[in-house]
């Protein structure tokens, strides 16, 4: 006996036709962003006194330029960077300081900022002094012929440099630090003026995979189809057993 072919009930073969395409579909990224204040005992400044060098971590700000020689200063701010998940991928990442007073009345320069690391401590050494120099040079934050009082100013830094495990951490410098006539030198607030207000901030943007979307929609017709699924093996094995 010829038996006849069964169609595959529309339900089911929507079924079938969405399974597919769910393994199909790559997994989605779902963007965030985390904003890292600076910690308070590990921004602060770096002074060379000509030839001792000196570090100061409780001021409520950060200088970073020159006084009547030898008066030299770097600024230094620190970020825990750690809480950000394991799998995320950093794609953006923005540091934003807020300036103090202005002491360049007479000179025009520019505060560069490097990304560096120097760890649980802002030591008074060479070492660190120097740290800018194998950094990674992110660029000019501000031109003292722009400067604003108690104004934010940002920059954008290097994504791939943001720490996951731990701090992430950056000098600020004065692009000509020669000037030795008289004050010249941005002082930027630091996390030790209290509250967040005024603190340096790091607004870091990431993205993190997830599985691909199952819309409650898509679980309605699979609920469907499987029903149908169910009827069609039902009638298979009836109309089996009839003939």
């Amino acid at each position: 006996m010829i038996r006849k072919a069964k169609l595959i009930p529309n339900a089911l073969l929507a079924f079938i036709v969405i399974m597919a395409t769910m393994l199909l579909l790559p997994a989605s990224a779902l963007a965030d962003q985390d904003t890292f204040y600076s910690e308070a005992g590990l921004d602060g400044r770096l002074r060379y006194d000509g030839p001792d060098y000196n570090s100061d971590t409780a001021y409520t700000y950060c200088a970073a330029g020159t006084q009547p020689k030898p008066y030299t200063f770097r600024a230094y701010f620190s970020f825990d960077t750690s809480s950000l998940p394991d799998g995320a991928t950093v794609t953006a990442a923005k540091l934003y300081l807020k300036t103090h007073t202005d002491q360049s009345i007479d000179y025009d320069f520019n505060d560069e900022v490097y990304r560096v690391d120097y760890g649980s401590s802002l030591d008074a050494t060479v070492t660190e002094w120097n740290l800018y120099s194998s950094g990674t040079n992110e660029g000019n934050i501000l031109s003292t012929a722009s400067y604003v009082d108690e104004t934010y100013f940002n920059i954008d830094v290097t994504a791939a440099e943001i720490n996951k495990t731990g701090r992430t951490q950056y000098c600020v410098k004065s692009s000509d630090e020669t000037i030795g006539g008289s004050n010249a030198y941005i002082a930027w607030y630091s996390a030790d003026e209290g509250g967040t207000s005024s603190d340096p901030y790091l607004v870091v943007t990431y993205t993190l995979s997830s599985a691909p979307e199952f819309p409650t929609t898509f679980a309605a017709i699979g609920a469907i189809g499987l029903s149908g699924l169910t009827y069609f093996i039902i009638r298979r094995r009836t109309s089996q057993d009839v003939a």
